[in-house]
């Protein structure tokens, strides 16, 4: 992200260079880079583009990816298939607020840590083999639907592209809770927590190998 950011500010400095500079031309520079930083090419994934790739970004993304697996992993542990539409808007309402901070929380430097930090602790928890209840749930919801919404970025400013940003993502979100997260709670009840168990555990190693890692 900060790669992208900073190569359309080389652009837009080099462009600058070629015309006569004054402080309204500058301001207005400034406000073109800070509004379309990232966002016109963050949205082209695996070749979709548009609200497809806001849906397909947290399921290609590793460290959004793992906040969803260890969020259906508690799902899972917590055996509880009610706890289905609780969680969706939970995560409904992280989502919202990630996507609400997104513009300022990418002057945050080490951002990029955070899903992977929620990883590990949602993952930390499950591989313990703490059984989660409604409200471990209902927190481990708003934490990985918060860190979505801060990965990405909006197509379109204002409310509009807010809305849409928070659509994509909670879908992708849902997708992974009907997908995973319930099937594991229907098998927990027969076959217990071992399987989760040692899925946590790994998603705890990868997620700590992420944190370790130079960037």
């Amino acid at each position: 992200m900060k790669k992208r950011l900073r190569h359309q500010v080389l652009v837009q400095g080099a462009a600058a260079g070629r015309r006569p500079c004054s402080i309204g031309h500058l301001s207005a520079t400034a406000s073109a880079v800070l509004a379309s930083a990232v966002p016109a090419e963050a949205h082209e994934v695996l070749g979709f583009t548009g609200f497809a790739s806001l849906v397909v970004h947290p399921l290609v993304e590793i460290e959004l990816l793992l906040c969803l697996l260890a969020l259906a992993l508690v799902v899972g542990a917590g055996g509880r298939i009610a706890l289905g539409p609780v969680v969706l808007a939970a995560a409904t309402f992280g989502t919202a607020v990630g996507v609400a901070l997104q513009p300022s929380a990418m002057l945050v430097p080490g951002l990029w840590r955070l899903p992977l930090m929620v990883a590990v602790m949602l993952g930390a928890l499950v591989a313990a083999g703490c059984r989660s209840g409604s409200g471990t749930a209902v927190v481990a919801a708003l934490a990985a639907g918060t860190m979505v919404g801060l990965g990405l970025v909006r197509e379109r400013p204002g409310l509009i592209g807010a809305l849409e940003v928070t659509a994509g993502a909670v879908i992708a979100i849902g997708a992974v809770v009907l997908a995973l997260g319930l099937p594991l709670a229907l098998l927990r009840r027969r076959h217990g927590t071992l399987a989760m168990q040692i899925a946590a555990a790994w998603i705890v190693a990868i997620g700590l190998l992420g944190l370790v890692a130079p960037r």
